[in-house]
């Protein structure tokens, strides 16, 4: 092991042999983005970034921007990902300036390939809903594309004193008898049969799971970035 592989608080790198393996992907990145660089000087590039973004997801102490441009200090990481020191502004800009499709584009292709996966006809109908994490609402007023996924959907939080945005879209009111108890649910999808409302708040534990996956597994423990394109880039 080499001794710059070694970071911070004494744990080795981890996910290295991953940039090897994803370094044909990573390499149509390269030119992302360059065609705004007027002055043909950037030494910062999106196939970097993302190996960055990589790196952070299984690394544990890595949690901020400031921990992964620490990650660049390592000569290992400069010579797998053939960058320099990575100054904190460049990225800080990297979410805006590097487009996120190509990125998407190269997650399509790599989903492809995983076997297909047989859903019941209600798990198709649920498709329409979005799971929003609790987390991510003390970043709403920040992020403003986000108070609107659309102009029929919004996410909020009732009874908040933080959040004082009237809802005018309405709500809908359901209850579910259970074999012990009545639930009664608001949602905001008017036209889905009730029954397909119990379904989904039945899978209230399976979102929390994924959400945990989410945060604790893939590592994605902090937004790197509140634009649309950086969090698209991100996960």
């Amino acid at each position: 092991m080499y001794q710059d592989q070694i970071i911070l608080d004494g744990v080795p790198l981890r996910g290295a042999r991953y940039l090897e393996q994803m370094a044909t992907c990573l390499a149509r990145l390269h030119d992302v983005g360059t065609a705004h660089d007027k002055a043909n000087n950037r030494q910062f590039f999106c196939d970097q970034y993302v190996g960055l973004l990589l790196l952070y997801f299984f690394n544990q102490t890595v949690r901020t921007l400031r921990g992964m441009r620490k990650l660049t200090d390592l000569a290992s990481v400069q010579r797998r990902l053939g960058c320099r020191r990575v100054s904190l502004s460049s990225l800080s800009e990297a979410g805006s300036v590097f487009d996120a499709e190509p990125v998407r584009e190269i997650f399509r292709e790599l989903s492809a390939q995983m076997p297909a996966a047989h859903l019941l006809k209600q798990h198709e109908a649920l498709r329409t809903l979005t799971a929003v994490d609790g987390s991510l609402l003390p970043a709403l007023p920040r992020m403003m594309w986000a108070l609107g996924l659309n102009e029929h959907h919004h996410a909020a939080k009732l009874g908040s004193s933080h959040h004082k945005r009237k809802i005018h879209e309405p709500v809908r009111l359901v209850e579910i008898q259970t074999d012990s108890s009545r639930l009664v649910l608001l949602t905001d999808q008017l036209e889905m049969p009730a029954d397909l409302i119990a379904l989904a708040y039945r899978y209230r534990w399976s979102i929390e799971l994924f959400f945990r996956w989410f945060k604790c597994i893939l590592g994605c423990r902090h937004l790197l970035g509140e634009s649309l394109n950086a969090l698209s880039i991100q996960v």
